[in-house]
């Protein structure tokens, strides 16, 4: 497999997404809006409705923002959809950390999912906001759902890798497709935390490559290793399932825990590593007698270092690709949204943090070349 070279984009100016509004913009409901894009014709006003989102994020006076067109429409080379997320990457100075993750998870395995992005300055009722980025939505169209099989669904965050759920809450298992009001698929969900929990260790290594596919599992257990992303253990993914007969399979989101920064911006150069046994399904598989998964899991670490698509190379070019597009616009976005404004540690500013994303990767890959050594 060869280096991705990430195409560029070479124009003096990113692309910018104009939205208006008459009403106010909060995180309760969708309101109505019109959406133009500099890389469009003037005369084109898409009709959509727009809502804040984000969790930790939401703190934060550059919110992010969930778009949904009224018409299936291909937004800045991305492919045709109506449901955008406009990432404000407040947190992550780079702007870099949610697409270095997605691309290369992708590059890893193509049939692995994860939202493709595109890099954005947005205006709101004519206000600056500064760089955004434009990334897809995980919807069951993304993901390859069979919508017609009645088996095929899709849940974000689900507790299922958890020993411990809150049975009390509505739609405990994060339902997302189909409807939960109008099909629940709970009992898919409550068979899988059962077989995860209180199965056999023989039974579980018997029945575990058909429930699960095991392949993309590893391919999310080596990229949580490889970024450090302690938060995309137990949340911050998708699992889902195309149809009767197909296994279930993770689709990643949320990748700002990670590359030598938490989830709040403190600066964690390994001095915290991740536990991947917190998870029952990664703990299972690395520890059930006779699974034989750290060897596969040790196979596949050395095959990506043997393409390069785990190499300082590889990053150092993803990185570059992203910087040729976003660079030229981060003083700009230091001006509105200062390097040491709320919510951050330290006054770090876009190249001492572009920086560290190459120290850190080479501090990470020594220490995994170490760990899957023998």
């Amino acid at each position: 497999m060869g280096l991705l070279m990430l195409s560029s984009c070479h124009q003096s100016e990113l692309p910018v997404i104009n939205i208006t509004t008459e009403e106010q913009i909060s995180s309760d409901n969708k309101v109505n809006c019109q959406v133009s894009v500099s890389t469009m014709d003037d005369a084109d006003k898409l009709s959509a409705e727009i809502k804040a989102r984000g969790g930790f994020s939401a703190k934060f006076d550059k919110r992010s923002y969930y778009l949904e067109l009224d018409e299936h429409i291909p937004l800045l080379g991305l492919p045709k959809e109506d449901d955008w997320i406009l990432n404000a990457n407040y947190i992550d100075k780079t702007f870099m950390r949610h697409k270095l993750s997605y691309d290369l998870f992708r590059l890893m395995n193509e049939q692995n999912v994860a939202p493709k992005c595109s890099y954005t300055k947005v205006t709101i009722n004519e206000e600056q906001m500064g760089p955004y980025v434009l990334m897809q939505k995980v919807t069951a169209n993304l993901v390859g759902l069979e919508k017609s099989n009645s088996e095929a669904a899709l849940w974000k965050d689900p507790p299922i890798f958890r020993q411990v759920i809150d049975s009390t809450v509505t739609n405990v298992w994060g339902q997302k497709y189909p409807k939960f009001k109008k099909r629940p698929q709970d009992s898919l969900t409550e068979q899988l935390f059962s077989f995860l929990n209180t199965s056999t260790d023989e039974f579980f290594v018997e029945k575990v490559d058909s429930v699960f596919d095991t392949d993309n599992i590893i391919d999310w257990h080596l990229l949580l290793l490889l970024s450090n992303n302690s938060d995309g253990i137990l949340k911050n993914f998708y699992l889902y399932k195309t149809s009767a007969n197909q296994p279930f399979r993770i689709a990643i989101w949320d990748y700002d825990h990670s590359y030598g920064r938490d989830g709040d911006n403190e600066l964690n150069m390994l001095e915290r590593i991740l536990d991947t046994n917190r998870s029952t399904l990664l703990k299972r598989l690395m520890q059930a007698e006779g699974s034989g998964y750290y060897k596969r899991l040790q196979s596949r670490y050395r095959e990506l270092r043997a393409t390069d698509v785990f190499s300082m190379t590889q990053w150092t070019n993803m990185i570059a690709a992203n910087h040729s597009v976003i660079g030229r616009t981060v003083s700009a976005n230091e001006r509105l949204w200062p390097a040491d404004g709320k919510g951050y540690y330290d006054d770090n500013k876009y190249n001492e943090e572009k920086e560290l994303l190459l120290t850190y990767m080479q501090l990470r890959l020594e220490q995994l070349d170490t760990y899957f050594k023998n």
